[in-house]
């Protein structure tokens, strides 16, 4: 459309400022002053030489008294969501905390719970000693056979 000229390009499209079509594009009036220089956006000057921009409604996006409120809402749930991440987040922690107190409390009982292998194997000498002595009857084997530990019986020792 030649410079100077009022008429609409199409009467279905919006006619719009820069910064109202950058608005309604959600991008900065720059880009839109750049897609008008490539010639890929349709616009027109006035005669005062202000440039405006032709978008379909479709194009436009209308912010109304209820879009500001549904974004207020809108932040209000995601505000609430991020409340209920992050103490989330602070169970999981104090749950990790409470479970590398137990292990490390587990672990330093391990050395307690173990009986000296020395003692072991002065009972284990004492009672090879006792078996020699005395010959094993049928009754007697499976009864020794009841006090060993049970890898003992498999592994024949």
């Amino acid at each position: 459309m030649g410079e100077g000229s009022t008429e609409r390009l199409r009467p279905d499209l919006d006619r719009l400022t820069v910064a109202q079509a950058a608005e309604a594009l959600g991008i900065s009036q720059d880009a839109v002053r750049k897609r008008i220089s490539r010639d890929t956006i349709p616009h027109d000057r006035d005669n005062a030489g202000r440039v405006y921009v032709y978008l379909s409604p479709s194009e436009t996006v209308h912010k109304t008294d209820q879009d500001d409120d549904q974004d207020d809402t809108s932040k209000t749930v995601q505000d609430s969501y991020i409340r209920s991440l992050e103490d989330q987040i602070a169970f999981l922690r104090r749950e990790l905390e409470r479970k590398d107190a137990i292990l490390l409390n587990l672990t330093e009982r391990i050395p307690q719970l173990e009986a000296p292998s020395e003692a072991r194997e002065a009972y284990e000498t004492a009672e090879e000693q006792q078996g020699r002595g005395q010959p094993q009857s049928a009754a007697g084997g499976a009864q020794e056979g009841a006090r060993r530990p049970w890898w003992r019986r498999v592994l024949g020792r």
